[in-house]
């Protein structure tokens, strides 16, 4: 039963990733068209800006957000970490653990 859980908070996190990721790409798009200085891409990904970008999707309990927006830490049995460019609108999991490879497959 503790297998399907932490699958079921994988796949999870897999959804809320991709979800963020394509909200960081639509909010750029819209910056551009409305032609705001800068690179379009928001400035961190604190709680507040991904419910806005992602309009109202609100991370699982298992994330936790450094205070500045430049990186997310999913923890499901270990912990791994995301990071924010919002030069290049990216979140990477540039690590090399079990979790950040079951959640980037």
């Amino acid at each position: 039963l503790a297998g399907s859980k932490k699958d079921a908070e994988i796949t999870r996190a897999k959804a809320e990733i991709a979800a963020i990721r394509s909200a960081i790409q639509t909010y750029r798009g819209a910056n551009l068209l409305s032609q705001k200085p800068g690179s379009g891409y928001p400035e961190k990904l604190d709680k507040k800006t991904i419910e806005e970008i992602t309009n109202g999707t609100k991370l699982g309990k298992n994330w936790t957000v450094k205070d500045d927006g430049s990186e997310l830490y999913l923890t499901i049995g270990e912990t791994t970490t995301f990071k924010y460019d919002k030069t290049k609108g990216s979140l990477t999991c540039p690590n090399t653990d079990t979790l950040c490879e079951k959640i980037e497959k």
